[in-house]
């Protein structure tokens, strides 16, 4: 007993190129899900690049911060020891007035002492 297939071939043949077309747009959509896997990848290797350029750029701008800060405390003290000059160069100045207040005063009375040692040696000198 054989049996026998009837196969309609116009069926299995639209059958085939139905498969070879799906066949085909899979492997163009794995081909274009390839090419975006690359540019991907390619952006994400660019992205770390960038990451890492301003990891660097942060590090740099913390130590220009750090120095800035260490100048401006420095400014910050030679202000205050500038001040601390000033005022003991104003309480110098005082005393330095005082002080020559005090020697003119002192001379005018050693002129006095002069000018009354001097009257009395010429009334002496005239006795």
């Amino acid at each position: 007993m054989q049996r026998s297939i009837s196969v309609n071939l116009d069926l299995l043949f639209d059958e085939f190129v139905n498969w070879q077309q799906s066949v085909n747009r899979t492997t163009s959509s794995l081909s274009k899900m390839k090419d975006d896997v690359m540019r991907l990848q390619k952006e994400l290797a660019e992205s770390d690049t960038s990451k890492n350029l301003l990891k660097e750029d942060i590090i740099e701008l913390r130590n220009l911060v750090e120095s800035l800060q260490t100048s401006l405390h420095k400014k910050c003290d030679y202000q205050d020891e500038n001040e601390e000059l000033k005022t003991t160069i104003k309480n110098l100045n005082q005393e330095k007035w005082t002080i020559l207040a005090d020697h003119e005063s002192a001379i005018v009375t050693l002129e006095q002492k002069c000018e009354e040692v001097k009257i009395s040696l010429e009334k002496k000198i005239i006795q």
